[in-house]
């Protein structure tokens, strides 16, 4: 019988499977012949700017930073395997089980637990590779974006808001993240924290509510203050849980340029992000959080 090769998507079209390629039911494989390679089973790799040439991923610039997979296979000095995405079996790191696992900015094709957004040293990248399911056993390659720390002033990490954020929900009061506008945390790690955002509303009558969500906590105090009036903002202190308030505040005391803080202190009891929500009061009526000047700060308490 001749040998029949699986039909693929590339580039839109339907193309027979490129050999030496392999398609699993669980993973993205691909395997790569590259002379005297160097490479191990669990190094990550990225793209040398050669074609079909690889080197050593590293969190310590964007570009070291692109990381196409892990490599899952050694054949010999001239070949090798890696996965892009997908869960591996080879290669996997010890750990709890939802361990993130992010590239190293200190060691090429390394991987770590610490998150370089959290040590916050500047022009490192946050970029997660692996979520760990089994300990030295399987692991999910995941591919996302990877995030550069971009400056630090007296232990503060500054995260600017890239891009406009609008919430103008059909239903009034629904809570939605500022995506964008966030930063990683450690469990076991107390950090300080304040958001300032800069927003538009549709209409004066257009009021909003800003709070924040994050992962589970040992220790939560913040306190969120933002327009009302020209003359008046509402504020709310002393919450020590997640979404609050309940409830939005009735009016935005312009249009075109109100303000919004949330400070306060976590210490998370499980590693996650940190995330800051708004909402609009007025069902379909806009509340716009302005990218380039919205940011976050953040630093670590001793």
């Amino acid at each position: 019988m001749a040998e029949r090769k699986p039909l693929v998507n590339v580039s839109g079209a339907l193309r027979e499977l490129p050999s030496g390629d392999t398609i699993q039911a669980n993973a993205t494989s691909y395997s790569v012949t590259q002379t005297s390679h160097g490479f191990a089973v669990g190094d990550v790799i990225r793209s040398s700017g050669t074609a079909n040439t690889y080197s050593k991923a590293k969190a310590d610039t964007a570009a070291n930073a692109e990381i196409v997979g892990v490599v899952t296979a050694v054949q010999d000095s001239s070949s090798f395997t890696f996965t892009s995405f997908g869960v591996i079996t080879t290669g996997v790191p010890s750990g709890t089980a939802a361990d993130v696992f992010f590239l190293d900015p200190s060691t090429a094709g390394a991987i770590t637990t610490t998150d370089p957004m959290v040590t916050g040293t500047v022009g490192t990248v946050s970029k997660p590779v692996l979520l760990l399911l089994e300990s030295s056993s399987k692991a999910l390659v995941v591919q996302m974006r990877g995030a550069v720390v971009t400056s630090q002033i007296n232990g503060w990490t500054y995260v600017i808001l890239p891009s406009d954020v609008t919430n103008n929900n059909s239903t009034a009061n629904s809570i939605a993240d500022v995506t964008g506008l966030s930063f990683s945390v450690v469990s076991g790690s107390m950090y300080e924290f304040e958001f300032f955002i800069i927003y538009t509303a549709a209409a004066l009558a257009t009021g909003s509510r800003w709070s924040i969500n994050g992962p589970s906590t040992t220790f939560l105090h913040y306190q969120s203050d933002y327009t009302l009036t020209s003359t008046s903002q509402t504020t709310i202190r002393g919450n020590t849980t997640y979404d609050s308030p309940s409830s939005c505040n009735v009016s935005s005391a312009t249009t075109a340029s109100n303000t919004a803080t949330i400070k306060g202190v976590i210490k998370p009891s499980a590693n996650g992000t940190l995330i800051a929500r708004f909402a609009s009061e007025v069902s379909s009526s806009a509340i716009v959080a302005k990218g380039g000047i919205s940011f976050v700060k953040y630093r670590i308490v001793p």
